[in-house]
């Protein structure tokens, strides 16, 4: 697998390739670093467009966190392989609903609103739309619900998911 470096990391990587360029690197040698410099870099984009945050569904306790979390990483699809509620033969809180309820509605969590825009129902998920505002900038982003996900365990088939996303 790879692993990219972080904006930290490119920018000592930049820093260090000016140092070989102000100490005697020839030219062509300097062109060779600066263009898998660039290489490296157009990968990192790629690769950082495909991340993904792995992250337990919050509690009343830390929905103004999640928030934060999902506004502060420009997040643009939630997955949510849980119900908020489940279990066999007793039922536990697995997820506090961090959104509206209904189609239309508003919720805040500190100084972000999630509006709720649209609510599709398949057998095996739900998708929502919300528009997430945080001081006059807004955001669309998709709720993904895969509500036969089994509890404690994977499902034999994910293709439901697959068509979902």
């Amino acid at each position: 697998s790879l692993i990219w470096p972080m904006l930290e990391a490119r920018a000592e990587i930049l820093q260090k390739f000016r140092w070989f360029l102000g100490n005697g690197v020839s030219r062509k040698k300097g062109f060779e670093i600066y263009w898998a410099l660039l290489l490296l870099q157009s990968l990192y984009k790629f690769y950082v467009h495909f991340s993904y945050i792995a992250a337990q569904g919050p509690s009343q306790e830390t929905m103004n966190l999640f928030w934060e979390m999902i506004w502060q990483q420009n997040v643009r699809v939630i997955v949510m392989l849980t119900n908020l509620i489940e279990g066999i033969g007793f039922h536990s809180s697995k997820c506090s609903q961090y959104w509206p309820d209904l189609v239309g509605n508003t919720r805040r969590f500190h100084d972000i609103s999630v509006q709720l825009y649209d609510c599709q129902d398949a057998p095996d998920y739900l998708v929502r739309k919300f528009d997430v505002s945080r001081n006059e900038i807004t955001r669309s982003i998709v709720h993904v619900q895969c509500t036969s996900w089994p509890d404690r365990c994977a499902p034999k088939n994910v293709r439901y998911c697959e068509k979902a996303t």
